[in-house]
Parts: C-alpha cells; structure tokens; sequence
C-alpha cells in the first residue's frame, strides 16, 4: 500500500500552553497536562473513482482510521482536510453501501512539503461484517461497542512459521493492506470495501483475549457474521481512561474519537482453542504467540459525550479528535485502575 508524507503544523506557542487540570487518584493528586495536538492539512481528488465507478463524487465519505470525518469530496471531486493529527494514519474514501473506494496510508512528518493524496488503487469489493462480544460472568455475553476492528489482507501469510512475525496492528508495513472500522453502540461493525482474497479480521480489548477469524471474499457475496468473541485474561491487568469529550467544559461532543498511540505495543494473544482454529484453517503452520501488537487503540464518545478507553499500562500518547475542532492530547503514564480524563476541544 503506498504511503504518503504529509506537511504538518504545530499549534502557536501560545495556543499550546499546556492547560492543567487537578484529578484525585492513585490516593492523592493527579495532574494531567493536556495540550493542542500537531495536526496537518490534506488535499487531494477522486475523479477516479467518480470515471471508473460511475457514481458522484459526493456519495464517497472520508473516514479516519476507520473513524467517519462527517466529510466528502465537493461535486468536482475535491478533497480538503485541515487539522487532521499527526502520525501515521489510514485514510479511506467509501461509497454509501461500502462496495466503492479506497484506503491510503497516510504518514503525517514534521518539516514535510504538503502533498496531495495520490496513487491510491480504486477498489470495488465486498462486505465484511458481524458482531463484536465479550464473555461476562455467568457464562453470557455482552456487546462491545465502539471498539476498533481492523481485517488484514493475506494477514494468516503473515504469521507462518517459516518467516512469519508478530504482527504489528495497525500494520506498519508500507505494503500492507489493511481497513479499519468501529463497532457501532450494538457491537456490530462493517468493513469495506475489502478486495476479493483471504483476510485477517481482529479486535482485542485489554483484560481479554482477543480474536480474530480468517475471510475470504469473493465476487459471490458478502463475508456476514463474522463474529468476534473476547473471553477474560485475567492475567492481563489494564488501565481505562474515562471521561468526556466537551466543548466550552459544558456541552459534550458527540461521536469524537479518542484513541491512544502506545509507547510500548500491546502484546494480544488468542485462546488457544482459537488459534489452533485458525491454524487448522489455514492449513499451514503458525508462529508461536503473541500473534498480534497493537500499537494504537480507539473508541468513539457517545451521544452525550462520554467515553471508556481500556489500554495497556504505561507511557502512551492520548488524544481526542472531531473534525472542525482542534484536537487536544495528553502524554503520560497510564496506571492501574480508572483515570479520570476529559478533554475541552475549542472549534478550529
């Protein structure tokens, strides 16, 4: 997958002051410094996939790694996204019933020229969906919603025991071909549009074990219930940030993304009835696990602005994003337990 470089600007020394905010915690004051996130502009066109798919160009929207923008290319084709965060990120442009589009690495570098989105492959493709669960206590289960999942293509290949390695998750292979999406408040997700091929589809949640299953598209159909099930680990504390997204410290902000970026990845292992599933499914032999390190984990606030955010313990980079506002992070060490975290965005 090509990957693009991007310029990206830094918010004025004065906007940037960090804004402290005093939370009790841990048995006694905890300070989370929060400042304006590095955020950088996006140009681009897709006359292409209006002249190769015949559909206009106002029925592709912008996704964010997986997160809808609430933005589309203007009836010319046009592409323009301001204040979009830095780093490396997945952009996707998809039609309305996900069966047109594409999805571009994208890599945001400080001192960079601005450049246009280019060289992405057009794609027409299937449908990958179904439902993310945890296992509750009782044997029963419960919907995960607004957690990230993310299919791989020919991902199985990628961990044979012949040369194959943990997989990083995003992939950080600029040749990788990946998309990402959110379970929406039911646990369900849609991914697409996927390629027609064999996929690796995953999600993980800190304190479970994660999942993952092998699809294959095709011209046929859709790929449907491809259902993803997190039982406990409980070897495997966590820390959960909570809070809200606002603005004006009053008014929350519906559908922001949060997501953290993880100093050290988070190393995800399947039950070994699944792997052995997916061994056997493959019908070669696999690494040993952990298969899968996330080195970024997301979710999206709800209507009235809230968030819950499990992560690995440890020094990360948190941020809080909508689109038309400026995006805010906080660095530091996340700790055992729930921290208290609420970010204020200003409109850009």
């Amino acid at each position: 997958m090509p990957q693009i470089r991007l310029r990206h600007t830094l918010a004025s020394p004065l906007a940037a002051l960090l804004i402290v905010t005093l939370l009790a915690g841990c048995g006694g004051t905890l300070a989370l410094l929060f400042k304006l996130a590095s955020v950088g502009h996006l140009i681009g066109n897709v006359t292409d996939l209006v002249d190769r798919f015949g559909k206009s160009s106002t029925e592709y929207a912008v996704f964010f790694d997986g997160y809808p923008l609430g933005q589309r290319p203007d009836n010319t084709g046009k592409l323009d996204l301001r204040g979009l965060p830095a780093g490396r990120h997945l952009i996707s442009v998809i039609d309305k019933d996900y069966r047109t589009g594409f999805h571009q690495a994208v890599d945001i570098v400080a001192g960079d020229d601005a450049l246009q989105l280019a060289g992405y492959n057009p794609v027409q493709g299937a449908i990958i969906s179904g439902k993310v669960e945890r296992e509750t206590s009782g044997g029963g289960r419960s919907q995960v919603a607004r957690t990230l999942v993310i299919a791989v293509f020919n991902g199985a290949d990628m961990l044979r025991t012949n040369g194959g390695r943990t997989m990083t998750i995003p992939p950080s292979e600029v040749s990788s071909e990946y998309i990402m999406g959110y379970t929406d408040s039911t646990g369900a997700y849609r991914l697409g549009p996927a390629r027609y091929g064999t996929w690796l589809v995953t999600t993980a949640l800190p304190g479970h074990y994660g999942d993952a299953r092998v699809v294959v598209t095709s011209g046929t159909g859709d790929s449907r219930n491809q259902n993803l099930l997190l039982a406990p680990q409980q070897a495997n504390p966590t820390g959960t940030m909570s809070g809200s997204v606002t603005r004006s410290a009053t008014q929350g902000i519906a559908d922001a993304l949060v997501y953290t970026n993880l100093q050290e990845p988070y190393q995800v292992q399947l039950t070994a009835q699944r792997a052995a599933e997916i061994a056997n499914s493959t019908g070669f032999g696999m690494i040993a696990q952990p298969w899968f390190a996330w080195t970024s984990l997301g979710t999206i606030t709800d209507a009235s602005g809230a968030y819950s955010l499990s992560s690995r313990m440890g020094k990360q980079t948190a941020t809080a994003f909508k689109y038309g506002f400026r995006a805010k992070s906080w660095d530091g060490n996340l700790g055992l337990g729930v921290t208290p975290m609420d970010f204020d965005l200003s409109p850009r």
